[in-house]
Protein backbone atom coordinates (compact mmCIF):
# COMPACT_ATOMS: atom_id res chain seq x y z
CA UNK A 1 0.00 0.00 0.00
CA UNK A 2 1.03 3.56 -0.63
CA UNK A 3 0.10 6.33 1.79
CA UNK A 4 -1.72 9.26 0.20
CA UNK A 5 -2.12 12.88 1.22
CA UNK A 6 -5.88 12.93 0.66
CA UNK A 7 -7.79 14.76 3.41
CA UNK A 8 -11.17 13.46 4.57
CA UNK A 9 -13.48 15.54 6.75
CA UNK A 10 -16.45 13.68 8.23
CA UNK A 11 -19.78 15.27 9.12
CA UNK A 12 -22.66 13.64 10.97
CA UNK A 13 -26.31 14.00 9.96
CA UNK A 14 -28.62 11.77 12.00
CA UNK A 15 -27.74 8.13 11.23
CA UNK A 16 -25.56 9.15 8.31
CA UNK A 17 -22.02 10.33 7.72
CA UNK A 18 -21.05 12.68 4.95
CA UNK A 19 -17.37 12.51 4.05
CA UNK A 20 -15.91 15.45 2.18
CA UNK A 21 -12.74 14.32 0.44
CA UNK A 22 -10.07 16.75 -0.73
CA UNK A 23 -8.54 14.91 -3.68
CA UNK A 24 -6.16 17.73 -4.61
CA UNK A 25 -7.78 19.48 -7.54
CA UNK A 26 -11.36 18.68 -6.57
CA UNK A 27 -13.69 17.80 -3.69
CA UNK A 28 -15.99 14.79 -3.46
CA UNK A 29 -18.96 14.19 -1.14
CA UNK A 30 -19.74 10.63 -0.05
CA UNK A 31 -22.77 9.48 1.94
CA UNK A 32 -22.78 6.44 4.22
CA UNK A 33 -25.02 5.02 6.93
CA UNK A 34 -23.46 4.42 10.34
CA UNK A 35 -24.57 0.76 10.36
CA UNK A 36 -23.46 -0.09 6.82
CA UNK A 37 -20.06 -0.38 5.23
CA UNK A 38 -21.18 1.21 1.98
CA UNK A 39 -20.35 4.73 0.80
CA UNK A 40 -22.20 6.30 -2.10
CA UNK A 41 -20.80 9.18 -4.13
CA UNK A 42 -23.09 12.19 -4.00
CA UNK A 43 -21.15 14.52 -6.34
CA UNK A 44 -17.89 16.41 -6.74
CA UNK A 45 -16.66 19.86 -7.72
CA UNK A 46 -13.40 21.35 -8.93
CA UNK A 47 -11.52 23.39 -6.33
CA UNK A 48 -11.05 26.17 -8.89
CA UNK A 49 -14.85 26.65 -8.80
CA UNK A 50 -15.56 26.40 -5.04
CA UNK A 51 -13.84 26.79 -1.68
CA UNK A 52 -14.07 24.06 0.94
CA UNK A 53 -16.70 26.05 2.86
CA UNK A 54 -18.75 26.66 -0.29
CA UNK A 55 -18.59 22.95 -1.13
CA UNK A 56 -19.74 21.98 2.36
CA UNK A 57 -22.65 24.45 2.03
CA UNK A 58 -23.50 22.97 -1.37
CA UNK A 59 -23.47 19.46 0.09
CA UNK A 60 -25.74 20.54 2.97
CA UNK A 61 -28.22 22.18 0.58
CA UNK A 62 -28.25 19.16 -1.72
CA UNK A 63 -28.61 16.76 1.20
CA UNK A 64 -31.73 18.65 2.32
CA UNK A 65 -33.25 19.27 -1.12
CA UNK A 66 -32.37 16.15 -3.10
CA UNK A 67 -33.17 12.49 -2.46
CA UNK A 68 -29.67 11.30 -1.54
CA UNK A 69 -30.74 9.77 1.79
CA UNK A 70 -33.90 8.20 0.34
CA UNK A 71 -31.94 6.80 -2.60
CA UNK A 72 -29.27 5.41 -0.26
CA UNK A 73 -31.90 3.72 1.92
CA UNK A 74 -33.66 2.31 -1.13
CA UNK A 75 -30.46 0.94 -2.64
CA UNK A 76 -28.53 -0.29 0.38
CA UNK A 77 -30.60 -0.53 3.57
CA UNK A 78 -32.89 -3.28 4.68
CA UNK A 79 -34.13 -1.41 7.71
CA UNK A 80 -36.36 1.56 8.38
CA UNK A 81 -34.06 4.46 9.18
Amino acid sequence: MKKTSIIITRFEEGNFWIDIIDIGTYFEAWLSHKQYGISSLMFGALKKDVTFTEFVDLVQCNLENENYVDTYIEEFCDLDV
